[in-house]
């Protein structure tokens, strides 16, 4: 019956022109389109360099999170666009990631094969040690459950503000696209490990590690040679882009490393606010070099 309609389109006069009428309608849609989404872009890029887009980078791109850095003190979260809302929040410990280079990420294990590119490690380096990580998670009416935040601690201080995680040439892209950069979790899972434990790990049974990470809560704890070691989470609600940030006290020192899965609230950013840089030199000694403080 298809065909025989295609056919009487093709070969009347009259089919091809409604044929045609409609291509045409087509392609008018589709150009709108580009044209609105090419103008809405423009503006929002006017819009950031208006409010300072380029210095707000240049400092760090400086954030406050309030409801993230309450939630590890137990307090659930009032985020509007969860339905229904949570009943409470449990910080709940993961174990110690060993860090020995300094380097950590935060990614979708299956990037981990690609350390150029999405798998590449955060430019700024924490103090060498045994560092312990903690897992927010949401419990819900229904009997449900889901990770809201990760965090991994190496100073006892409290966290006043947060600076966003880079990773190479991730500024200059912001800068160019007027558009801060979140880590992309494609699989559900979400992997926080070291380069070194990166190097040594490798996916020759990726049906075990995955089954092992799915089932494992809140999260599966992968011992590799050489005493390293990675942890792998459900990353919020599954798939998606998710904000990474390295926590700094009242002094602008580094404290700790954060992971928002979305489901906690929304940060706002501290304009025009440059915090005080430590030398990397420094974060260890700072620190004592391993143990918690």
């Amino acid at each position: 019956m298809v065909t025989v309609a295609l056919s009487y389109v093709v070969a009347s006069p009259e089919g091809r022109m409604i044929l045609l009428g409609a291509s045409l309608t087509l392609a008018a849609h589709l150009l709108l389109g580009l044209v609105a989404v090419w103008t809405w872009e423009r503006v929002r890029r006017r819009r950031e360099d208006r409010a300072g887009f380029q210095e707000f980078v240049q400092a760090g791109a400086p954030h406050t999170f309030p409801a993230l850095l309450e939630a590890f003190d137990g307090v659930t979260p009032d985020h509007k666009r969860l339905r229904p809302p949570p009943c409470r929040a449990e910080v709940v410990p993961v174990g110690r990631l060993k860090v020995e280079s300094g380097s950590i990420l935060l990614t979708d294990p299956a990037f981990l094969p690609f350390p150029e590119d999405l798998g590449a490690a955060f430019d700024e380096k924490v103090p060498a040690g045994e560092w312990p990580v903690d897992a927010v998670v949401l419990h819900y009416a229904d009997g449900s459950r889901q990770i809201a935040a990760l965090r991994m601690k190496w100073r006892d201080s409290a966290c006043s503000s947060l600076v966003l995680a880079w990773r190479p040439n991730s500024r200059a892209a912001a800068g160019h696209l007027r558009r801060l950069p979140r880590t992309g979790i494609d699989s559900g899972i979400a992997c926080l490990t070291t380069v070194e434990a990166r190097e040594a790990f490798n996916l020759r049974q990726p049906a075990q590690f995955w089954g092992v990470a799915m089932r494992a809560w809140p999260a599966a704890e992968v011992r590799l040679p050489g005493g390293f070691n990675l942890f792998a989470c459900r990353s919020g609600l599954g798939e998606g882009d998710y904000g990474c940030f390295f926590g700094r006290n009242a002094a602008g020192q580094s404290t700790g490393f954060y992971v928002d899965f979305g489901l906690i609230g929304t940060e706002q950013r501290l304009q025009a606010v440059a915090l005080p840089s430590q030398p990397q030199g420094q974060l260890q000694a700072a620190t004592g070099g391993s143990g918690v403080c």
